[in-house]
């Protein structure tokens, strides 16, 4: 199985990237990757992203979750929690992959 893992750099990820790889080959992706694009400021870099690997399943553990900054940059927390992971559901749906997205709210 073929799994792509967003926000490797934050506590959630750092778990799941140990947990998921006894299930198949995982890419691990955070903000500052540069092998591929996990920057979720750049939707259209984490559609390219995801073109590319043609994963099986997806794992998005990536979101902005600064609360205090997300209330004084509304546009950013749109862009990271709804916008690009919305760009996330839709290549998914294109691959035929699952998309398993986590959130804490």
């Amino acid at each position: 199985m073929n799994i792509l893992l967003l926000g490797k750099g934050g506590q959630v990820g750092w778990e799941l990237q140990r947990s998921l790889s006894v299930l198949g080959q995982v890419t691990a992706l955070g903000r500052d990757s540069t092998e591929r694009c996990g920057d979720f400021a750049n939707p259209a870099g984490i559609a390219d992203t995801v073109r590319a690997l043609r994963p099986d399943v997806i794992v998005n553990a990536a979101a902005h979750t600064a609360v205090d900054k997300a209330e004084s940059e509304p546009g950013l927390a749109r862009l990271l929690n709804a916008t690009t992971p919305g760009v996330l559901a839709e290549e998914a749906a294109k691959l035929g992959a699952w998309l398993v997205h986590y959130s804490t709210d």
